[in-house]
């Protein structure tokens, strides 16, 4: 991404003036509002990050090398939270073991929430969430306005929704997951991850919007798991015209437990090869395929040419 100026530089790697990214982000001032952090180094991030949310947010912050030599990224057990500030992953970065979340973190029965996430993925990164984490009973995680877009990038594991666990609860308005031609990712997920037990997600649609290669299955809700309890309350929008399948597409992936997935309507916007991998488990779901556009009929045109 292209920038003609940013209010913050920093530096961080081995040459640089910090050497892991918490410890960058802790110097982001309020009023800052376009941050670039350049990394000359590979990484080891052994703690959750967590950018940094002000009275006046934090509006672009862009991740990528300081000589767009790749950089790895590797995360040890730990977490990065965006904080629904919009965040870009260069084609430069590789961030690895890495759990990504563009909204924010929810726990010891509290809640939390932010209007809106946005993460730009044009390098690699293996699970990138686009909403947040709630664990334990009565914590959630709720953002409001979700965006998680890969251009040219890799993804090895993608959820447009968030990650609840131990009885965590994940809210989502609306979800838009775009794809550009030349990326690529591996498991796509509408919805949220909830491994359980007993935890919630509830989302009011998912769009996608996918032109590159999808290399696994898709699940069109997320995954759901140990009893919990997944609802889209409007619709789920597939529009995948242009996009490459080597796995299937569900309407939903979960243990085969007691779960509860609600989903009304779906609508499909793919190939007719593709038709033959839908895999849609409920038959109550309403499914809609676009009527295809019909080539104008130019019949009359050619009378008036002949009669001139």
């Amino acid at each position: 991404m292209v920038m003609d100026s940013w209010n913050k530089i920093l530096t961080v790697g081995s040459c640089g003036k910090y050497r892991t990214l918490s410890e960058a982000l802790k110097h982001i001032r309020n009023g800052i509002q376009r941050v670039l952090i350049e990394v000359n180094s590979d990484l080891v991030q052994d703690k959750d990050i967590f950018i940094p949310v002000y009275y006046e947010k934090i509006q672009l912050l862009e991740i990528r090398s300081s000589n767009n030599q790749v950089r790895t990224i590797e995360f040890q057990g730990c977490n990065f939270f965006a904080n629904g500030v919009h965040l870009v992953i260069a084609s430069s970065i590789n961030l690895e073991n890495c759990f990504l979340f563009g909204g924010v973190r929810a726990d010891k029965g509290r809640s939390n929430h932010c209007i809106s996430s946005y993460i730009t993925i044009e390098g690699k990164a293996d699970h990138v969430f686009g909403g947040g984490y709630a664990i334990g009973p009565g914590s959630t995680s709720m953002v409001y306005d979700t965006t998680i877009f890969v251009c040219g990038g890799k993804v090895r594991c993608l959820y447009g929704g968030g990650y609840g666990i131990q009885g965590g609860t994940v809210i989502s308005d609306w979800i838009l997951i775009g794809e550009a031609k030349e990326s690529c990712v591996g498991s796509l997920n509408g919805g949220s991850c909830l491994p359980g037990p007993k935890s919630m997600s509830y989302i009011k649609n998912i769009s996608f919007y996918l032109s590159g290669t999808i290399t696994s299955d898709v699940s069109l809700s997320g995954y759901t798991a140990n009893g919990s309890e997944t609802t889209i309350e409007e619709y789920i929008a597939l529009d995948a015209e242009k996009a490459h399948f080597q796995g299937r597409i569900y309407d939903c992936k979960t243990d085969g437990a007691m779960n509860n997935v609600s989903i009304h309507k779906i609508t499909c916007n793919i190939p007719q090869k593709y038709k033959d991998i839908l895999r849609i488990q409920s038959s109550e779901i309403q499914i809609l395929f676009p009527e295809p556009e019909m080539p104008e009929n130019n019949a009359s045109d050619e009378i008036r040419k002949e009669q001139i």
